[in-house]
């Protein structure tokens, strides 16, 4: 089997200098590397590339383009799939852009994480890199159980069991926590950490959830899949560098709603954890300044097939569109993606 490794950084790449700050190292994925080696004797063919070395909080548009070249150039070589390692702090971000990118290849693509520095012995790094191979061969069995997904991310939270998630179906960061989540729990499966190493599918993952199907439920032409994406025109694909035309809104009291300016173009309302949002005369009238530009609001955190509270009922009174089963960061990379790419 043939693995291409691909190192952006993050803390899986990072060491402790004697200041006492964590930094990057181009020398410490060679130490996941030889680790992971030595612990597990591996033997498969491996290639190494790193485009960049970053702390992920310094993701930006033009990183992210870079990882696309590098991947889509990597799909041309043969590989029986490819391990991202990245960092934790936007993990979601390049996970969810790359699964609405590559969401019609045959091979699997895994982004790897660690909660702390390889030298650290609470690192899960190692663990996260062993089980990304161990899903590129259990992918390779049965492929057809995914949907379209092909881009996973693999990842062992304290206390839990080595876990593969869909890229585009994560939790935004947990405060506090270097754990990974799906939302509605509907991750991949799981792998056993005895001398069997087992897989356990989810029984109950469906495969049907994903960005791509659930973006189906808004008309608006400028949101349709870009055409170099359609037609797999990986290098093209563009990143406008900054987002401004997209406005996210999370719900807290006391909140009082911005300014909707000329360049903004759809607005995603973020909602507490019962698919519910505040509704009282400023909503009204933030709604009504929206829907006289043509400008989509989309309300994320619904669940289809759950009873509602009764302030969603109100929502449609505002012409705000709901998008179920949903993860907020790959609506909004979907969005972004899109409206980068529009002609």
């Amino acid at each position: 089997m043939r693995i291409c490794n691909i190192f952006t950084g993050g803390t899986i790449g990072s060491t402790l200098d004697n200041d006492g700050y964590i930094s990057t190292s181009k020398e410490t994925p060679y130490q996941l590397l030889y680790a992971y080696k030595n612990r597990y004797l591996c033997t498969y063919d491996m290639e190494n590339c790193n485009p960049y070395t970053i702390l992920s909080e310094n993701l930006d548009a033009a990183h992210i383009l870079k990882l696309v070249k590098t991947v889509s150039l990597k799909l041309e070589d043969g590989f029986d799939g490819i391990i991202i390692m990245h960092g934790t702090d936007t993990l979601q971000y390049s996970a969810a852009m790359l699964s609405i990118i590559f969401h019609d290849i045959n091979i699997p693509i895994i982004l790897v994480s660690s909660d702390y520095i390889l030298s650290d012995t609470r690192a899960n790094g190692i663990v996260n890199y062993h089980y990304a191979i161990r899903f590129i061969e259990t992918y390779h069995q049965n492929n057809t159980l995914y949907g379209t997904h092909h881009v996973f991310v693999s990842y062992e939270n304290k206390g839990g069991l080595p876990t593969i998630h869909c890229a585009d179906m994560l939790q935004p960061p947990i405060p506090y926590s270097g754990d990974v989540k799906s939302i509605l729990d509907n991750y991949i499966g799981t792998y056993t950490v005895d001398k069997k190493e087992a897989y356990m599918p989810n029984i109950d993952f469906n495969s049907k959830l994903s960005i791509l199907k659930s973006i189906e439920c808004i008309s608006n032409d400028i949101l349709k899949l870009p055409l170099c994406i359609a037609n797999k025109d990986y290098l093209h694909i563009q990143l406008d560098c900054c987002s401004s035309y997209i406005m996210r809104i999370q719900p807290f009291p006391g909140l009082t709603f911005p300014a909707i300016t000329k360049n903004t173009k759809v607005i995603i309302l973020e909602t507490y954890h019962s698919g519910t949002f505040f509704i009282h005369d400023a909503f009204y009238e933030f709604a009504q300044k929206a829907n006289d530009s043509n400008i989509p609001i989309l309300l994320t955190g619904l669940t289809s097939g759950e009873s509602c509270y009764e302030t969603v009922k109100n929502y449609t009174k505002a012409n705000i569109i709901p998008v179920y089963d949903t993860a907020v960061i790959a609506l909004y990379c979907f969005l972004w993606l899109a409206l980068s790419n529009i002609d």
